[in-house]
């Protein structure tokens, strides 16, 4: 361990909070250029012994990951190519061997439930799947005013109406 770096020092809430806002550097970076450390091995130790330090570094990780995700998920919505590379032998007539390799590029569309998920969550306002009732100011809240069906269209017709039956 190096001199003068003991874990009870980092063990304070402001020194926790650095842990927390170092979410960019990895546990060796941390470990050495933040700390002050010889090794992450040590980082790892007192991960172990302290549960504030292990509960700070790892709500770093847990960020990582969410941001890894998150990256994942918004390029999941654009149109993307993959190149896939095989490798065959062929046989040619005089019985040679040959190494082939045949790349093929796929196209993935993109994905519709993540361009769904994005627009909900990054502009709720403009994008929800939560429906909108336009309210009418006559009408009752959750009440949506249908007309009566049992009502005859031909009422007002009066008596002018001829009535034949169908042969």
């Amino acid at each position: 361990m190096a001199r003068g770096v003991k874990i009870e020092d980092w063990e304070t809430e402001e020194a926790l909070a650095l842990l927390k806002s170092v979410s960019s550097l990895t546990m060796e970076e941390i470990a050495t250029r933040v700390i002050g450390l010889k090794s992450r091995r040590t980082l790892y130790n007192w991960c172990n012994k302290s549960e504030a330090i292990n509960k700070a570094l790892q709500q770093k990780v847990d960020e990582e990951t969410r941001r890894e995700v998150e990256a994942e998920v918004i390029k999941s919505c654009f149109v993307r190519k993959m190149k896939v590379k095989t490798k065959k032998q062929a046989l040619d007539r005089d019985g040679i061997v040959h190494d082939l390799e045949e790349v093929r590029e796929y196209v993935i569309p993109p994905d519709f439930r993540a361009q769904a998920y994005v627009l909900n969550n990054r502009a709720p306002g403009r994008w929800s799947q939560k429906p909108v009732a336009e309210v009418d100011d006559t009408a009752v809240a959750g009440f949506i005013p249908v007309p009566d069906l049992m009502d005859d269209p031909d009422e007002d017709a009066g008596e002018d109406t001829e009535v034949r039956d169908i042969e």
